[in-house]
């Protein structure tokens, strides 16, 4: 508590981190998904403001900020580079019980994904 009584935050914002590939899901699902969170006053980044092929230190900012991630798995999730350092991060932060990871299977089977098959995987 501070001086005048009130709850001091901790240094977790409960904001949610996404990770997920490309504009058509950014500009679908994504944007509605985001949009209900924030209607119910839910902290919410994406990246929307980062530039691809930048330094992914503030991304990795954001992660250690959050105290879940959705991880959209897509057909083309394992195409973008980004997406996988992103996940290597919330990997290292869920093994060390700092972060909640909530999967989402977009128009993929979550076999696929768990098994590694596919672009999941090998062929």
């Amino acid at each position: 508590m501070d001086i005048h009584g009130r709850q001091l935050q901790s240094a977790k914002q409960h904001q949610v981190f996404v990770s997920f590939r490309g504009d058509e899901l950014r500009f679908g699902f994504v944007s509605h998904l985001v949009e209900a969170l924030q209607r119910h006053r839910i902290n919410v980044f994406i990246d929307k403001l980062e530039r691809i092929g930048e330094d992914l230190t503030n991304l990795f900012v954001r992660i250690e900020e959050s105290t879940i991630a959705l991880v959209i798995f897509s057909r083309r999730y394992t195409e973008s580079r980004w997406c996988l350092d992103e996940l290597v991060k919330i990997n290292q932060l869920t093994d060390q019980s700092l972060l909640k990871v909530i999967p989402i299977f977009f128009k993929v089977e979550p076999v696929t994904v768990k098994q590694l098959r596919g672009a999941f995987g090998d062929l």
